[in-house]
């Protein structure tokens, strides 16, 4: 507030005080850092993920904000998603680790999407990620068979004998495993 004086050409004056009443308007808080692209990442199927990302609001302490995180396409690609504990020497760096599940995507690339929710207490910011989650060609597994049969004797061992006890992870259910031979 300040005080002002106003006087006519007489000399006559009076006195009057002005007040400011400043109205706080509430901003919404921000993500900064996430990719401009339209916020899309890719990892492999077997690789965790971390994505490190700022938040800010003009009026909010950095260590109060609260982000929430959620999958909303093909969660069960995921074996966790998760915001790390805030690190109280930089409140304003917040990460999310994705760590997709093994074998989840042998058939092909996945996309996994994701919302983020940033919270001041009164108002809402919202983000979305897409992550590529794309397949490892794991090795099959091949297991020893022991077969029993009298000497001075032939024994035909069947192929499917032999894939039976073999598995492949990346191979779906109505495709080939094929047997080389040595």
């Amino acid at each position: 507030q300040f005080t002002y004086i106003i006087e006519d050409d007489k000399g006559v004056s009076a006195k009057a005080t002005i007040v400011f009443d400043i109205v706080f308007i509430d901003h919404k808080p921000e993500f900064r850092g996430l990719n401009d692209a339209a916020n899309a990442y890719e990892t492999d199927e077997d690789q965790a993920l971390e994505i490190v990302f700022q938040v800010y609001d003009a009026e909010t302490s950095l260590e109060t904000l609260d982000v929430q995180v959620s999958a909303t396409k093909n969660a069960d690609l995921l074996e966790e998603y998760k915001i790390l504990p805030l690190d109280p020497d930089h409140p304003e760096k917040r990460i999310l680790r994705i760590k997709p599940g093994k074998d989840n995507t042998s058939f092909g690339c996945k996309n996994v999407e994701f919302k983020l929710l940033l919270s001041d207490g009164k108002q809402n910011a919202e983000a979305k990620i897409a992550l590529e989650i794309s397949p490892e060609n794991d090795a099959p597994v091949a297991k020893d068979l022991t077969v029993a049969f009298n000497e001075d004797q032939h024994k035909t061992i069947a192929h499917t004998v032999v894939l039976n006890v073999c598995s492949d992870v990346d191979t779906a259910a109505d495709e080939e495993i094929y047997l080389a031979t040595i």
